[in-house]
């Protein structure tokens, strides 16, 4: 799975907090990454995605983030075989 997470004018945000849950279990959380540094580590140039986590189970999964003292989230599926892609926006 791939993501990226926007700042209100669509810049990425970086080295921030990004948490997973299976959708089944909105408050338990699965798992946590860190989106990337803004030097160190590059997007690939047709995604454009400043956070990823590997080996991800098929299901559907919540993507919970907090901008600005405010909680973002976004539903994402995974399928056997694809990268899933999610875009978390603040406002």
């Amino acid at each position: 799975m791939a993501g990226r997470l926007l700042d209100s004018q669509g810049k990425l945000i970086p080295q921030h907090p990004v948490t997973f849950y299976h959708q089944e279990t909105p408050n338990q959380r699965w798992q946590d990454v860190t989106t990337y540094p803004s030097s160190e580590v590059n997007s690939d140039e047709e995604w454009g995605e400043n956070f990823v986590i590997g080996d991800v189970p098929v299901g559907d999964y919540l993507v919970k983030t907090h901008v600005n003292g405010h909680l973002y989230t976004a539903e994402v599926s995974v399928r056997e075989g694809a990268t899933s892609f999610v875009i978390i926006e603040g406002r």
